[in-house]
């Protein structure tokens, strides 16, 4: 049965586009779709990655079957610009499934070039998995003086952001100010090593890498020159440990989206450790010490 998406281009019902004459638009080319962070975690060498690839990957495999059976249930919205070319910029998971489904035209609704940036992170708040930190550096990304707020580096003061100050923006997306800070560091961060922004900003937006952990891994690579560390050994090992045992303690403390922060890194990090390392945590954990005296 011919769906109503699927009529000729050239008598695309009224509140339709022609899919194949849409594209995503560039102000968003930073924001990874479903298929290109499926793609990039499925090509991952860390195990825990390349699973939740391959999971996604099948996500999205379902999700083309499911449009081409029964259209795009939401419409997309759009721009045009000066010469008539379409640009999504709300719904290029819709957009890209309905390609791969051959739908001839889409539903679609068109907005103004200023609500690209509002649209873009209320549709990344809903997405499954997002973590509020991906979410700050995604406001930062569209809000880049902000970034340098308190950094010491001297900015032009712009007249075209809604919220001058970290905190305000903070305020907006209902975060900690703390977090929009470090998402602000992390952004000042890529600004310096942009190999590095190329191959980690998408997973960052998308929750996948935490910011903290973007930064040191980044920095850890610009340190080495791309070649690994000198292996660790048992005093390094029980340095860092002690470290972080300290501040967990603090942990009550923390703000809700730093304690997210933590789950997701330490979920990143037991998903990714050998197997041995693995067996030798959970031993530590369901055998906890009773004396808490440390030795040095």
């Amino acid at each position: 049965m011919q769906t109503e998406q699927q009529t000729p281009n050239d008598q695309a019902p009224a509140g339709h586009i022609p899919t194949a004459d849409a594209a995503p638009s560039p102000l968003l080319a930073h924001i990874p779709t479903e298929r290109e962070l499926a793609a990039t975690l499925s090509a991952s060498k860390e195990p825990a990655q390349k699973a939740e690839g391959e999971e996604r990957a099948a996500a999205w495999s379902a999700w083309v079957a499911d449009t081409k059976e029964h259209g795009v249930r939401e419409p997309v919205k759009y721009t045009r610009d000066a010469a008539g070319k379409i640009w999504i910029v709300d719904g290029r998971n819709r957009h890209a499934a309905a390609l791969e489904a051959g739908l001839e035209t889409i539903p679609a609704v068109e907005v103004a070039e200023a609500e690209v940036a509002g649209l873009a992170i209320s549709t990344l708040a809903h997405r499954k998995g997002q973590t509020k930190g991906g979410l700050a550096y995604l406001a930062i990304t569209f809000h880049p003086a902000l970034a340098h707020q308190g950094s010491g580096r001297k900015t032009e003061k712009r007249t075209d952001c809604a919220f001058p100050t970290l905190a305000a923006l903070a305020a907006m997306l209902g975060v900690s100010a703390r977090l929009v800070d470090e998402a602000a560091e992390t952004f000042r961060f890529f600004a310096a090593h942009p190999s590095a922004r190329k191959k980690l900003e998408g997973l960052v937006i998308a929750g996948v890498i935490g910011l903290g952990a973007a930064r040191a891994g980044a920095a850890s690579a610009t340190a080495t020159g791309g070649q690994a560390r000198r292996p660790s050994n048992y005093a390094s090992a029980t340095r860092s440990i002690r470290s972080l045992g300290s501040q967990l303690r603090e942990l009550d403390a923390w703000e809700e989206a730093d304690r997210d922060a933590a789950r997701t890194a330490f979920r990143h990090a037991f998903g990714t450790m050998p197997d041995a390392a693995r067996a030798l945590l959970l031993d530590c954990l369901t055998n906890p010490e009773t004396d808490t005296t440390t030795t040095e």
